[in-house]
């Protein structure tokens, strides 16, 4: 069913944006994976499991459970500093 694009002018239909929308998932290739959300300007710590590789559906949760709550100052500044890390990685 079209239900339109999603009304900041973005071309992205709303049917197709999910819940995360617009955060980004990285999986690297050793098995870490991390959120980004740009228009915050945050991001996660590379999360690597013991033994196992973390799935995009873990990245994505570990948003969904900090993306409404209220960030001390202190948790702010190490995702802060995440991004920074992030930006250096892939943009140049």
């Amino acid at each position: 069913m079209y239900e339109g694009h999603l009304p900041n002018g973005e071309g992205v239909q709303k049917h197709s944006a999910g819940e995360i929308y617009p955060v980004i998932i990285i999986h690297y290739g050793d098995g870490s994976a991390r959120w980004v959300d740009q228009r915050r300007g945050l991001a996660s710590p590379k999360q690597v499991q013991v033994g196992n590789a973390v799935s995009i559906h873990e990245a994505a949760q570990a948003y969904m459970e900090v993306r409404h709550a209220p960030l001390a100052p202190s948790f702010r500044k190490l995702l802060a500093r995440n991004y920074q890390e992030f930006l250096q990685e892939f943009v140049r």
